[in-house]
């Protein structure tokens, strides 16, 4: 098949992005996090990420951002706008940065379909894109130095990934979003295996003090948890174990955030240097000033 010329941008826009994030990757110190809301989170196995991965993401993302982009039917946009506000209504009072990303896209499908002219389309590839990559970013750090090197990524992800459906059909595009992110995945838990940090480090408040080490992902043996009045003792255990323990967590009034990817296992130790007890709340202070969680306040 011969390639326009605008679907030439598409690939070229594609290599100078991804040379674009590759520097700021290994200029800087980014490191993909996914932040999660301690209350918000879901554990998936091994087997359910991938599938969630390989076939519910790439269909999903495929007929949402991309289909539009060559599915002539009217239908579709109107079907999509009306799944979204559902979405958005469902979704408040709480403010989420991918619900109202899809909500003005699919508005901007509407628009576009119903009141301009199809000469509109290389603009609407380029809104595809844009809110393709703004879906995949949070709220919560839409302004630091992290979230514009992953949205350098996802706009050249969606730059590849729009070239393909252009050039190719909804079905191989799928295909290979599916394989894209098999890669990616497999990527990332090969990093969490191999090339992370692992060294010890410790951080005293006042007399409360905590020592923790990150773990390799898929070399961990079973998780120890221990908590007794005078020590925290975790053996290869996740941060959200530590907070399913405590009983005052002030969920109505508080956010929870667990900085790093929710599956990363740590050794942990939290202790009191005179050795005095520690309750709930200083470990909540350790956890926090550590970095391994965040605690907002909700406005």
């Amino acid at each position: 098949m011969k390639l326009s010329s605008k679907h030439s941008v598409l690939l070229k826009s594609t290599l100078v992005l991804y040379t674009l994030f590759f520097c700021l990757y290994f200029l800087t110190s980014f490191t993909f996090k996914t932040e999660v809301l301690y209350n918000d989170l879901i554990e998936f196995n091994l087997f359910t990420e991938l599938l969630l991965l390989a076939l519910i993401a790439p269909v999903i993302e495929e007929f949402i951002f991309r289909a539009p982009l060559i599915i002539k039917n009217k239908k579709w946009p109107i079907l999509l706008f009306i799944v979204c506000l559902g979405y958005l209504i469902f979704s408040l009072p709480r403010f989420d940065l991918r619900v109202l990303t899809l909500f003005i896209w699919s508005s901007v499908l509407i628009f576009s379909k119903f009141f301009v002219s199809t000469k509109t389309q290389e603009i609407l590839i380029w809104i595809s894109i844009l809110s393709f990559a703004v879906s995949h970013l949070s709220m919560d750090s839409f302004l630091s130095l992290d979230s514009f090197i992953l949205f350098i990524f996802f706009l050249a992800s969606g730059c590849l990934l729009t070239w393909v459906i252009l050039n190719f059909g909804l079905f191989k595009s799928i295909l290979f979003h599916s394989a894209y992110n098999l890669i990616s995945f497999s990527i990332y838990l090969l990093t969490l295996t191999y090339f992370f940090d692992d060294k010890a480090k410790t951080n005293c408040l006042d007399n409360t003090c905590i020592e923790w080490k990150q773990n390799a992902l898929l070399e961990s043996p079973m998780s120890d948890l221990n908590y007794t009045n005078h020590k925290l003792d975790v053996k290869n255990g996740k941060v959200k174990n530590i907070l399913d323990l405590l009983s005052n967590l002030d969920l109505k009034n508080y956010n929870y955030i667990i900085s790093d990817d929710s599956k990363i296992k740590y050794d942990i130790k939290i202790y009191n240097t005179n050795n005095e007890e520690i309750n709930d709340s200083l470990i909540l202070e350790s956890l926090n000033s550590s970095g391994l969680i965040k605690i907002l306040k909700k406005e």
